[in-house]
């Protein structure tokens, strides 16, 4: 049966489906705002070739080594000190005493923008190199992971710093940001484990049923001072995990379910990918609304690589995406792309 035929077949499919269903006006919305820029960035005036894409991008994440990048007491260190065991991840990593997981994924980063180069200079003698499904996609996946992670880890890092001060304004207990985060997380777990589509699939049920007992553990901790079995329990376990655990699952959750769904090569599995992507456009809103000011404030102290850090990440991850949409234009096809904006 022809390709377009097919998925002809399963733009209709999800339309019925979702006329069924009844989309809320607010992921009606989602949809059409992501289709909208998703047109404005590709549009001829706007669009970044992919070499240059992946080329600034790279550029930029190496010129981090020589400016201001890692927080530090005394003066801010540049990423070849922050190597070298100076100054702290400007995240998550230095609130959850990980530095050496910082450091090792800064150098993974390093690593990706020399190898997208060495890509650009390969394919300057064999142009079939940018054109390999399997190389491109699982460049893709590992970019588009890396630029995930960084506007998830700047968010949370953000907002654990405002709720802390907030309570510490109010006068709160040192305990009491970690008990609001966990209340906040088991309250979003429990409400995710209601969709019958998140218990359908299984690594990530199970991913919420174990964040879901251990912040249920932290706030037993927290209300039942009477118990010191419970609280003896909560503090043998790492103590990473108590920021860790909210920030994994908004980063890990929408990671699985685009490696399941967006990048497939089943039509049946692609086809329910709008569906899910625009609750993770409404998921990310505010983060990638709120990453420009987390530059700023980056910048104000001095960490100018930050800004160079974050844009050269995105920049790899859009090269990438837009060379796999040129060598899979199955995967790309606008009739599943648009069928939200069609309702």
């Amino acid at each position: 049966m022809p390709i377009e035929k097919i998925e002809a077949g399963a733009s209709i499919q999800i339309r019925t489906d979702a006329t069924r269903r009844g989309l809320a006006p607010i992921r009606r919305w989602a949809a059409a705002a992501w289709e909208r820029g998703n047109r404005w960035v590709r549009s001829p005036w706007m669009r970044i070739r992919p070499r240059v894409s992946l080329l600034t991008g790279s550029i930029l994440l190496l010129l981090t080594l020589y400016v201001p990048f890692a927080w530090s007491c005394k003066e801010n260190s540049t990423g070849l000190e922050y190597i070298q065991g100076e100054g702290g991840w400007p995240g998550l990593f230095s609130l959850l005493d990980l530095e050496n997981v910082g450091r090792g994924f800064y150098i993974f980063t390093l690593a990706m923008a020399a190898f997208a180069l060495l890509v650009l200079l390969v394919s300057s003698f064999h142009r079939g190199v940018l054109r390999k499904r399997g190389l491109i996609q699982g460049l893709f996946a590992v970019a588009g992971a890396v630029s995930l992670f960084v506007v998830a880890d700047s968010f949370t890092f953000r907002v654990g710093l405002e709720v802390s001060g907030l309570l510490d304004w109010l006068g709160a207990s040192t305990d009491a940001p970690i008990f609001a985060l966990h209340t906040i997380t088991l309250a979003i777990v429990l409400w995710c484990l209601r969709a019958g589509f998140f218990r359908r699939q299984r690594p990530i049920a199970l991913l919420f049923v174990m964040s879901g007992a251990y912040s249920l553990l932290v706030i037993a901790a927290f209300v039942l001072p009477s118990f010191p079995q419970v609280r003896a329990i909560e503090q043998h376990l790492p103590q990473s995990l108590e920021m860790g655990v909210p920030a994994i699952l908004y980063w890990i959750v929408p990671l699985a379910l685009w490696y399941r769904f967006g990048l497939s090569r089943r039509i049946q599995m692609r086809s329910r990918w709008p569906t899910i992507r625009c609750r993770i456009v409404l998921l990310y809103f505010p983060a990638v609304v709120a990453q420009p000011f987390h530059f700023v404030e980056a910048g104000s102290c001095g960490l100018w690589g930050v800004p160079l850090y974050c844009v050269g990440v995105h920049l790899i991850s859009l090269g990438y995406m837009q060379l796999w949409g040129e060598a899979n234009p199955l995967l790309s096809n606008r009739q599943v792309l648009n069928e939200y904006e069609e309702q």
